[in-house]
């Protein structure tokens, strides 16, 4: 229990900051944007309802500005949180897209969202309160209703957050209204996310961040060093065998277009103190329960320091090894 214990505390530790530092931009962006609405000075009924209408129109185009920034950097967060949470409580998301959507809005998670429990400081619902409160002090009334959060996967290295909210922005002594429908879109990309996976499959013991490869090759004319450097560097690389981010979130390990996989460096398992298996290495089949022919390969698995390295027939026609195959 205390080397599971390790990561987690790992984890806190190099993402503490960060969440302080995304609740100091989140308020400071508020603040700035509703400071530098000047108050109305007016010596006339015109006049007065003209600075009340610009004053409104300043507030509007502030706050239309600032949703934007508010939307990514909150749902950069509650990505970055949940993930966390899944390694810090050793279970899976149950229903992501629900999840997600409530720690989104509200900043929450509970057992029959998740399977995991979380409490954010700096939900949407909080920012959207702020804004409110100082809203108020120019004499508007100003609103913000969530009607939908979607979150998918927008490509192999990035997470699309889809908004759905209503504006409701009114002048407090009745001079103007505005109210409006607006879907904001947030782009998320994984890379530097951990990968769950391999946290809970390995007790804690092995932790693996996302990282793409930038290799086109692994395997030319029998030659497996970039295939080896592929497995030394922990990368990724795109797979429509393999599941998504998302997925792996959820502990799903279907194929999908969009999909991410590595290879299991099992050396780190020994390491540990882990019984590993004789299973392909391409990590989705290795931590999954799937049924497969796993074998060894020439040029790696007699290596020394490498025989337990193995890969099933479809991997190895990817990885351009299925001639090693023995």
């Amino acid at each position: 229990m205390g080397v599971a214990k390790g990561p987690g505390a790992v984890w806190r530790s190099k993402r503490g900051i960060f969440f302080t530092l995304m609740s100091v931009i989140l308020v400071t962006l508020m603040i700035l944007s509703i400071s530098v609405i000047p108050k109305p000075r007016f010596s006339s009924d015109a006049e007065r309802v003209a600075l009340r209408v610009e004053t409104m129109n300043d507030f509007v185009i502030d706050l239309d500005e600032d949703l934007e920034r508010a939307a990514y950097i909150i749902s950069y967060a509650t990505l970055l949180r949940i993930d966390g949470a899944v390694v810090e409580n050793g279970s899976y998301v149950h229903d992501l897209p629900r999840a997600f959507s409530a720690a989104f809005i509200n900043g929450t998670l509970d057992s029959s969202d998740a399977g995991i429990s979380l409490t954010l400081n700096d939900s949407f619902q909080d920012y959207t309160r702020r804004i409110a409160e100082q809203a108020t002090s120019l004499g508007i009334q100003s609103s913000v209703t969530i009607e939908k959060v979607d979150i998918s996967q927008q490509d192999p290295w990035s997470v699309s957050v889809r908004v759905s909210m209503t504006l409701n922005v009114t002048d407090q002594e009745g001079t103007a209204r505005w109210i409006q429908q607006k879907n904001i879109s947030s782009i998320i990309s994984i890379i530097g996310f951990e990968d769950p996976v391999y946290h809970l499959k390995s007790l804690g013991r092995v932790t693996k961040t996302i990282a793409k490869s930038p290799l086109e090759t692994y395997v030319t004319g029998g030659v497996t060093d970039d295939l080896k450097r592929f497995i030394n560097a922990s990368w990724y690389r795109n797979s429509t065998s393999a599941p998504t981010f998302l997925m792996r979130l959820s502990g799903n390990f279907s194929a999908n277009p969009e999909g991410i996989e590595s290879m299991v460096y099992l050396q780190e398992f020994i390491q540990q103190g882990l019984s590993i298996q004789e299973r392909s290495d391409i990590d989705h089949l290795y931590f999954s329960n799937i049924t497969h022919t796993a074998q060894k390969v020439t040029n790696v698995t007699d290596t020394p320091g490498w025989e337990w390295f193995r890969l099933d027939n479809d991997t190895a026609v990817r990885y351009g090894a299925d001639q090693l195959l023995q």
